[in-house]
């Protein structure tokens, strides 16, 4: 009876201890992946010549001589909505502003279609300011400036210009 007692109380406290012990961890089902790094996007600026426009395309022709687009001699280029163009001075303009043999920067995102013509999403536009032709003035003729007229003296009458020079050259012949 004292080995049943004592073989009760062994599996009395190794029972206790299995309870307590902490379940063996199980393999995960499905490890997490690494995340994928985002893709690069590719952002790049090209000056441009539109040729032609429409609501939401532009023709162009890229001006850059070591431009993206090899032999291309026109690229078309959708335009991103909410785009709004910024005209030379920097304020917005409509797309209807964007008119023919217009000079543009085209920030354009992502690569670049393979079709023909090549096609890009613009994301920005800007206008080129133009260099304004500076009028200078005519140097061939200077100007002259007015002679000053002499005032009268006092107490005399202002004569017509024809005959102050008679008067005086009567004066000189009487003294």
């Amino acid at each position: 009876m004292k080995k049943l007692s004592i073989v009760l109380a062994a599996m009395l406290v190794l029972a206790l201890l299995c309870s307590c012990a902490k379940p063996a961890p199980e393999a995960p089902a499905q490890a997490d992946p690494e995340p994928e790094a985002p893709a690069a996007v590719h952002v790049t600026t090209f000056p441009a010549e539109i040729l032609s426009a429409a609501d939401d395309m532009l023709m162009v022709d890229p001006t850059d001589a070591d431009s993206t687009f090899g032999a291309a001699s026109s690229v078309a280029v959708r335009l991103a909505d909410g785009l709004v163009p910024v005209g030379a001075d920097g304020w917005p303009i409509s797309v209807s502003e964007l008119t023919p043999e217009l000079q543009v920067d085209i920030t354009y995102l992502g690569d670049i279609a393979a079709s023909d013509p090549p096609e890009v999403l613009a994301v920005a536009i800007r206008v080129i300011p133009t260099e304004q032709p500076t009028t200078e003035p005519d140097t061939t003729t200077p100007v002259q400036p007015a002679e000053p007229e002499p005032e009268p003296e006092p107490g005399e009458e202002a004569a017509p210009q024809d005959e102050q020079p008679q008067e005086k050259e009567a004066e000189a012949h009487e003294e």
